[in-house]
C-alpha cells in the first residue's frame, strides 16, 4: 500500500517542483515531504531484506517457526508505517495554511508536436560560430613565438566555448610532428597526468616501443618525467592541455619540458587568468569574449529552426543567454522538445523571467530549467552523470549498463532495456545535455550510436548540486574531509525532481 502512496507521491511531486510560487515556503515543505517519503523507503527496504534472508532458510517448517517468532517485527513495521502514513497526511494538510498552490505545469514535459529525431550527429565544425577570427590569433599566437618552448592559455568563464575553440585549433595543420589532447579537470594528480602525456604523446609515433607507454602506470615519477622529456626532446610537439584548475600545476610538470627549443607549442585552457600567468609571465592569455548577438543568433539558429512569425520571441530568449554559447546550446535543447508556436516558447520565456539577475552573465537558470524540463525518467539517468569526471569520455556501454544496475531503466514486452537506455541516452544528446565524443556506425535503434560522451562541466555542477540537495548522491572529492551522514543514493521511486 506504501509503494502505490509512494506512485502517487511521485506524481504529485512532479506538479510541485514545477510550480514557484511562494517559493521558499515551497522548499521547505517539499523537503519535509521528501524526508517522510525516504523514511518510509528505508522501513519496506529493511522489511524486504529480512524477509529475504527468511526465504533463503533450508525448510518450509523453519521458515514458518521464525515467521511466528517475528510477528512483534511485523507488528513493529506496520506501526512504523502507519506512522509515515500519518507524517505524509500531515504535511499535506499543511499546504493550505503556509499558502502553497500546486499549479498545471508551466512547461509541459513533452512536445505537443513530435519533433524529427536527429539520426546523425553533428561534428564539431556543424555547430562552432563565432570562433574563426578566435581560432586565428590563437593560431597566429602559437606560431609566431620563435624556438623557445612556449606556452599559450585561452582564459573564459566556464560556458563560454574555449575547449570548443583549443579543439578548432588543435584541428589546424600547423606542421608539428606530434600532436596530443589531454583533459585535466579539478583535483588533478600530477603523477597521472603525466602518465597520460606519455601514452598520449608516444601514441603520435608508431615506431616507438609500445611497452614504453604500456609501462608507464609503474613508472616512479622521476622516470615518467625523464622519459617523456626524452621523447619529446626529439620532437616538435602541439599538446593540448584542457581545462586547468591550479596555478602551480605547470611548475609541477614542467621538469617533464626542460631544455626544448625546437619551436614546440603547449595550449592549456582555464578558466583562471593566473594559471595562464604561472605558466607565462611574459605572454600574454587569450581572453575569450562573449558571443556578440549576431553570433548568438547565429548559434541559436543551428540548434533551432525559427520560424518567421517567433524571431522576436527567439531573440528575447537568445538575450537572456548573455552571450554565453552553453547556454545557447542548452536553451536550443530545450525548445527542440516544444511544439514550435508562440504559446509554447512564451512559457519558457515566462521561466527564464523567473529569478534571472539581468546584472550578471549567469546562464545558471538556464542550465536550471533544462533540468525542470526533463521528462522524470530521464531525471536520475542525468543526475548520474555527476559521479563522472568533469569533460572526460564516458563509455556509452559502461554508462548504459550502469543504469540498469540501478534500476533507472528497466525493460517491458516491446522494448529491452538496453534498447531504452540507448534511447535515454540518445535524448540527452538531443537536449544538448552531453557531447559526443565518438561515433559508432549503429546504434541499437539504427541510427548513428554514440560509443562513447562528455558532460560540460557547467551541466556536471548542476548534477551534482540537484544529487545533492535531495539526498541522491555525493560525490566524495578531495577537498571532503568526512563523508555526510545522510548521504545515499535513492532509487528511482523518489528520485529528485
Amino acid at each position: 500500500m506504501l509503494k502505490r502512496e509512494f506512485k502517487l507521491l511521485q506524481q504529485f511531486l512532479s506538479k510541485a517542483n514545477r510550480s514557484h510560487n511562494n517559493e521558499e515556503a515551497m522548499n521547505e515543505w517539499l523537503k519535509q515531504l521528501r524526508d517522510a517519503a525516504y523514511r518510509g523507503e528505508d522501513i519496506i527496504d529493511e522489511y524486504i531484506l529480512k524477509n529475504e534472508r527468511r526465504i533463503r532458510k533450508r525448510s518450509h517448517i523453519k521458515r514458518w517457526i521464525l515467521s511466528l517468532h517475528d510477528l512483534p517485527g511485523h507488528r513493529r513495521v506496520g506501526k512504523s508505517i502507519m506512522a509515515v502514513q500519518e507524517e505524509l497526511r500531515m504535511i499535506f494538510s499543511s499546504k493550505d495554511r503556509l499558502g502553497i498552490q500546486i499549479t498545471g505545469d508551466p512547461i509541459p514535459i513533452m512536445s505537443l508536436q513530435k519533433r524529427k529525431r536527429r539520426d546523425i550527429y553533428p561534428d564539431i565544425d556543424d555547430v562552432i560560430v563565432g570562433f574563426d577570427d578566435d581560432a586565428r590569433r590563437v593560431v597566429r599566437q602559437l606560431t609566431s613565438l620563435g624556438d623557445e618552448l612556449r606556452v599559450v592559455t585561452i582564459v573564459g568563464m566556464g560556458g563560454l566555448g574555449k575547449t570548443t575553440l583549443a579543439k578548432k585549433v588543435y584541428n589546424v595543420q600547423m606542421g608539428f610532428e606530434c600532436v596530443a589532447w589531454v583533459s585535466v579537470g579539478q583535483n588533478c594528480q600530477e603523477v597521472k597526468l603525466l602518465q597520460e602525456l606519455i601514452k598520449k604523446t608516444i601514441r603520435c609515433d608508431s615506431e616507438e616501443p609500445y611497452h614504453d607507454r604500456k609501462n608507464s602506470n609503474k613508472m616512479e615519477r622521476e622516470d615518467l618525467e625523464e622519459n617523456l622529456n626524452g621523447y619529446l626532446k626529439n620532437k616538435r610537439f602541439f599538446i593540448v592541455m584542457d581545462d586547468i584548475w591550479e596555478d602551480g600545476l605547470w611548475d609541477s610538470i614542467k621538469l617533464a619540458f626542460r631544455d626544448i627549443k625546437n619551436g614546440s607549442r603547449i595550449l592549456f585552457t582555464s578558466r583562471s587568468y593566473s594559471v595562464a600567468k604561472a605558466a607565462d609571465p611574459n605572454g600574454d592569455p587569450y581572453e575569450l569574449p562573449f558571443l556578440n548577438e549576431d553570433e548568438c543568433w547565429d548559434l541559436f539558429n543551428k540548434k533551432v529552426n525559427c520560424p518567421t512569425d517567433l524571431v522576436d520571441m527567439g531573440r528575447q530568449l537568445v538575450e537572456k543567454c548573455k552571450g554565453l554559447p552553453l547556454a545557447i546550446v542548452v536553451l536550443g535543447g530545450i525548445l527542440s522538445k516544444k511544439a514550435c508556436n508562440a504559446l509554447e516558447w512564451r512559457r519558457v520565456l515566462d521561466t527564464l523571467d523567473w529569478r534571472f539577475d539581468p546584472s550578471t552573465k549567469d546562464c545558471s537558470e538556464v542550465l536550471a530549467l533544462s533540468y525542470r524540463d526533463m521528462p522524470e525518467y530521464l531525471k536520475p539517468c542525468f543526475l548520474y552523470l555527476g559521479l563522472f569526471p568533469g569533460e572526460g569520455e564516458i563509455r556509452s556501454s559502461k554508462l548504459r549498463m550502469l543504469w540498469i544496475a540501478e534500476g533507472f531503466v528497466v525493460g517491458n514486452t516491446r522494448k529491452q532495456a538496453e534498447d531504452i537506455a540507448e534511447e535515454y541516452l540518445e535524448e540527452l544528446y538531443e537536449r544538448s545535455l552531453i557531447q559526443v565524443a565518438s561515433k559508432k556506425s549503429y546504434g541499437r535503434s539504427r541510427t548513428c550510436g554514440i560509443k562513447s560522451c562528455l558532460i560540460h562541466d557547467l551541466l556536471r555542477d548542476l548534477a551534482i548540486a540537484v544529487a545533492n540537495e535531495f539526498e541522491f548522491l555525493h560525490v566524495y572529492g578531495n577537498q571532503d574531509t568526512e563523508f555526510p551522514p545522510k548521504a545515499r543514493r535513492r532509487p528511482p521511486s523518489l528520485h529528485p525532481l
